[in-house]
């Protein structure tokens, strides 16, 4: 990957780091960032290991994780849209292939918090 490429995509990242509820299209993102839409579907999954949508999912249980640990009396129902799924059950699905365990070993004993995700102790 050249490094025009290499920053174009990373760009894309930034684009949906900064609007986490947003559900941009590919071509709305290639658009923006000025690469061709197919090239970033290639090369968007090499720098994160995501495609655009999974990334964007995958940020937003992050931040809901980090919620459900703030917040512990909150009932976990409260989470699921904040993290972009229409119901409880999906939520839970997306949230264990995302961040490696359910929302509700979170607040558990049973699970260290740490080992969940870089993000979840990185941002603030």
């Amino acid at each position: 990957m050249n490094e025009k490429d290499w920053h174009l995509s990373h760009s894309a990242k930034k684009l949906i780091d900064e609007n986490l509820h947003t559900q941009f299209t590919t071509k709305e993102i290639s658009i923006n960032i000025g690469m061709n839409e197919y090239k970033l579907k290639k090369l968007f999954p090499r720098i994160t290991g995501f495609t655009l949508e999974e990334y964007r999912k995958y940020k937003l249980c992050v931040k809901v994780g980090r919620q459900i640990i703030e917040q512990p009396d909150e009932p976990l129902k409260n989470f699921y849209a904040e993290a972009g799924f229409s119901n409880h059950p999906n939520f839970s699905r997306g949230f264990l292939r995302h961040c490696s365990c359910k929302p509700t070993q979170l607040r558990s004993k049973e699970w260290d918090v740490n080992g969940i995700s870089n993000d979840l102790n990185d941002e603030a």
